[in-house]
């Protein structure tokens, strides 16, 4: 499915959008690869599906004077973040987690959202139903799913927008 790009519009809210969604999925690409790294590498240490869903840090990576840059420079967030030991996703888990993220951004304060979400990504993303080199490599994927989903979850920003959006219904 192709989406139309809508032409630019040259208002301030439409900057202020554009930075916002930059800045969004730079933080979602940080979550997919804190993910894969605390979820795959370190809870399952599943080198099968971690082999399946990353990159080599040669390939995702390159050498602009003598400096480490990533390719994609959205990505740039999880070669610099201290915090984490990076897994590098490949462009197929960017695709699948980026749909995803998108559906969080829509429905993310409606009830028993964290299952219902999981639960229609799950049935309508190819990723998340394919098998992997792992016997139980498609339960791994799905499980990586409800692992990011629930860090997107106890987020701050996202408690406080659930408390706002609670409160204001009461």
């Amino acid at each position: 499915m192709k989406l139309k790009k809508s032409p630019k519009k040259t208002t301030h809210h439409s900057g202020s959008m554009q930075r916002y969604l930059r800045i969004s999925k730079n933080i979602n690409r940080l979550y997919t690869a804190s993910g894969l790294s605390h979820y795959i590498r370190e809870q399952l240490n599943c080198s099968h599906c971690l082999h399946d869903m990353t990159e080599e840090e040669r390939d995702f990576c390159k050498e602009v004077m003598d400096e480490k840059m990533t390719k994609d420079p959205i990505d740039t967030i999880i070669l610099t973040n201290k915090l984490i030991k990076p897994a590098f996703p490949k462009p197929v888990v960017n695709d699948a987690f980026e749909i995803f993220y998108a559906v969080m951004r829509k429905y993310m304060l409606e009830a028993e959202i964290g299952k219902r979400i999981q639960a229609s990504v799950v049935a309508n993303i190819d990723f998340f139903k394919s098998d992997a080199s792992c016997v139980t490599g498609r339960l791994h994927r799905r499980n990586l799913l409800g692992f990011i989903l629930t860090m997107l979850l106890k987020t701050k920003n996202c408690r406080e927008s659930i408390d706002k959006h609670v409160s204001s219904h009461r």
